[in-house]
């Protein structure tokens, strides 16, 4: 059996590029990408200094192919990197997760911007619909709940100095944290930790089915182990593990198991 792509549409620069995640839009014609490039792909024509990140929308082009509509960086003068990409139609807008390495810290950002042309949105007082902070360690991904909030987890090193409203303490080596952010403000409501004395990390995060959400990672049984295997977490939208699952890989790592892991997670009887 022969399959053929009904279309493709190619995104990139002379110099390296990288494409992150694709996430549907309002209809079945319409993406967004997110992705990383050295190069220059907003549509200002300005690179923003060493590798930034992309937010592109593709959209029907009425001859039974797909175009770019509009192409955004963003970034800093250091290298970022992508993290997490979401749509959310009830306000056409996407919320973008990422991190700026500058060698001596890490800054972890969440940004929204328009999903019609990718311009900036603002708050009532007329600021950044942003939210961002430096700590030692990086964000993974970033999912919604069924009630539109963001939930973004990543892998902490260290004390969690710098992450919001933090009221766990680090079991040892490295930690899961995920943070939730209510979408109207991109104010953080709460931060908590998951994983043991190893080192723990996070693959992905999904919506759950009651308003809670799935993450999915690997924990190996000390710091610094190769042998890792994946952990399922259920964490409400008050923050409290519902339930906690591990699943030994024979692989060791947890990343081959994520897709099953997820779909286990839903039914965990």
């Amino acid at each position: 059996m022969s399959h053929e792509f009904p279309w493709r549409q190619l995104l990139g620069t002379t110099s390296d590029d990288l494409l992150w995640s694709v996430v549907p839009g309002a209809s079945s014609s319409e993406y967004f990408i997110l992705g990383e490039t050295s190069g220059i792909l907003g549509d200002l024509g300005v690179a923003l200094g060493g590798q930034d990140l992309f937010v592109a929308r593709v959209v029907d082009d009425g001859s039974g192919g797909h175009a770019i509509s509009w192409t955004r960086q963003l970034g800093s003068a250091d290298d970022d990197y992508a993290s997490g990409l979401v749509y959310d139609p009830g306000s056409n807008s996407l919320f973008v997760a990422g991190y700026e390495d500058n060698q001596s810290s890490t800054r972890v950002f969440l940004r929204a911007i328009s999903a019609s042309d990718g311009s900036d949105l603002y708050l009532g007082d007329g600021s950044l619909k942003q939210w961002e902070s430096s700590f030692n360690g990086w964000p993974v991904d970033l999912a919604p709940d069924t009630a539109g909030d963001l939930y973004l987890t990543g892998e902490l090193l260290g004390s969690g100095t710098g992450l919001p409203l933090l009221s766990d303490t680090p079991a040892g080596g490295s930690d899961i944290f995920v943070t939730k952010f209510v979408a109207d403000t991109l104010q953080p409501q709460w931060t908590e930790l998951l994983g043991g004395a190893g080192d723990d990390a996070p693959v992905s995060i999904v919506p759950g089915l009651n308003g809670d959400v799935i993450v999915v990672g690997g924990a190996s049984s000390a710091p610094n182990s190769s042998d890792l295997d994946a952990d399922i977490y259920l964490i409400g939208n008050d923050g409290s593990t519902q339930w906690s699952r591990s699943i030994a890989s024979p692989a060791s790592s947890s990343q081959e198991l994520a897709v099953d892991a997820v779909v286990v997670a839903q039914q965990p009887n």
